[in-house]
């Protein structure tokens, strides 16, 4: 999953765009456990979508 929202965005999409198609393509969350329990499981947010891509862009394996 991680592969494809670094892809969409590298296609240009903004977090707010990506969120909204996996949540169109009802991508489970990361916390899709717990939201089957309290809601719905496909609620991407844009803050997500940030969170992931600054960990990938910060990862050590981009920066080397």
């Amino acid at each position: 999953m991680v592969k494809r929202i670094f892809d969409l965005c590298i296609a240009g999409k903004e977090p707010m765009q990506i969120a909204k198609i996996l949540k169109e393509d009802k991508v489970l969350t990361a916390k899709a456990h717990y939201a089957k329990k309290k809601g719905n499981p496909y609620n991407w947010r844009d803050s997500t979508i940030v969170g992931i891509l600054e960990r990938i862009v910060n990862s050590p394996a981009i920066s080397a």
